[in-house]
C-alpha cells in the first residue's frame, strides 16, 4: 500500500502585531545597512566599513528569514529570526548599560542635553523594539509548527504575490534613499571661501571666507573671518550646548603675554587636497575648549588676523 500525503490546511494568518514588528525589523535593519554605506561610500569612513562587513550580512540574512518565516510561513525561519533579534537586542542593551555605567561611574547628569541622553534614548528603544519582534516571531514558529507538524508535511504552497514583490523593491528603494538623502543633507566633505549660506552647518551670518572639511560625521573643523565680539557670542550661545541649570563646563580665555593657542586647521582632514599651513599657533587672540564624555570641542580667536578657528569632534 503507498502512503498517503499529509492533507495540508489552510494558511495561517499573523497577527497584526507581527505584521508590524516583521516590517520594522525588515525595514531597520535595511536602514542601518544604508547608514553604513552612505558614512563609507560616501565619506570614507573606515570604521563604517567594519560595520557594514559585520552587520550587513545580519540585516540581509535577517531581512530574508523574516520574509520566509512571515509570509512563506517556514517555521524554522521565524524561529531563527526571533533568535536573531534577541541577539541583536541583547548586544544593544549590553551597549547601553555600558555607556550609563562610564557616564555614572564619571558623575555625569544623564539629563543633561550634552550627555548623549538621546543616543541612549534611542538605543533604549530600538532595543526594545527588537525584542518585541524576537518574542513575535517566536511565538509565530510555535503556531506553525503546531499547525504543519514537525516535518512540515501540511504546509501550504505559497506562491510569491505581486504585492510581495513590490514590497522587495520598497524595501530595496529604502537603502538607496538613505544613502541619497546623506549624499544630499551632508553636502560636500570640504569647502573654502564660502559664504554663510553656502555652508551646510550654522555659523554667524556676519562671517566672511568660511572654510571647512568634515571626515565622516566626527570630526569637523572650519575657520571664518570675523570680528571678536561676533566670535564670542557665537562660541558662548552656538558652537559650545548649554547644560540644563546654564552653566557652562569651560569659558572663554584670553592667550596670557608669552603663550600661545594651538589649534588645527580645516586643511589637516584634507589629506593630499588640502594646501596650507594645518595647524595655527595663536599669541593674541582667546582660547576656548570643551571636553566631554560624547564630544570635544576647541575654538580659537586670532585678533592680529580677526580670524576664527573650530573644532568639533563627537563619538
Amino acid at each position: 500500500m503507498s502512503a498517503t500525503a499529509e492533507p495540508q490546511v489552510a494558511p495561517l494568518r499573523p497577527t497584526r502585531l507581527h505584521y508590524l514588528t516583521a516590517f520594522t525589523g525588515i525595514g531597520l535593519g535595511l536602514w542601518m545597512v544604508g547608514e553604513a554605506a552612505s558614512l563609507h561610500f560616501i565619506e570614507g569612513d573606515s570604521i563604517a566599513l567594519i560595520g557594514l562587513i559585520v552587520y550587513g550580512p545580519v540585516a540581509v540574512f535577517l531581512a530574508w528569514y523574516q520574509y520566509r518565516g512571515t509570509f512563506r510561513q517556514v517555521p524554522r525561519a521565524a524561529l531563527f529570526a526571533g533568535r536573531t533579534l534577541y541577539g541583536l537586542a541583547g548586544f544593544l542593551a549590553f551597549g547601553l548599560i555600558a555607556n550609563v555605567g562610564e557616564a555614572v561611574m564619571k558623575g555625569e547628569n544623564l539629563f543633561e542635553p550634552s550627555s548623549g541622553i538621546e543616543v541612549l534614548a534611542v538605543m533604549a528603544a530600538i532595543a526594545a523594539v527588537l525584542a518585541l519582534g524576537g518574542r513575535s516571531n517566536q511565538l509565530w514558529s510555535r503556531r506553525l509548527q503546531t499547525a504543519y507538524g514537525p516535518d512540515e508535511l501540511r504546509r501550504p504552497h505559497h506562491p510569491v504575490t505581486m504585492q510581495q514583490l513590490l514590497g522587495g523593491l520598497g524595501f530595496a528603494s529604502l537603502v538607496l534613499s538613505v544613502v541619497a538623502y546623506h549624499t544630499y543633507e551632508r553636502g560636500p566633505l570640504f569647502g573654502e571661501h564660502l559664504s554663510p549660506a553656502a555652508v551646510p552647518f550654522l555659523v554667524p551670518a556676519a562671517a566672511t571666507d568660511v572654510c571647512y572639511a568634515r571626515l565622516a560625521p566626527y570630526s569637523l573643523k572650519y575657520e571664518f573671518t570675523i570680528d571678536e565680539a561676533r566670535f564670542r557670542d557665537f562660541a558662548n550661545h552656538h558652537f559650545e550646548p548649554a547644560t540644563s541649570d546654564e552653566r557652562r563646563l569651560a569659558e572663554i580665555k584670553d592667550v596670557l603675554p608669552g603663550g600661545e593657542c594651538q589649534i588645527d586647521r580645516y586643511v589637516s582632514l584634507m589629506g593630499a587636497e588640502g594646501v596650507g599651513e594645518h595647524r595655527v599657533d595663536v599669541h593674541d587672540g582667546l582660547c576656548f575648549e570643551s571636553h566631554r564624555s560624547n564630544s570635544r570641542r576647541q575654538a580659537v580667536y586670532d585678533r592680529k588676523h580677526g580670524r576664527a578657528y573650530f573644532s568639533i569632534y563627537r563619538r
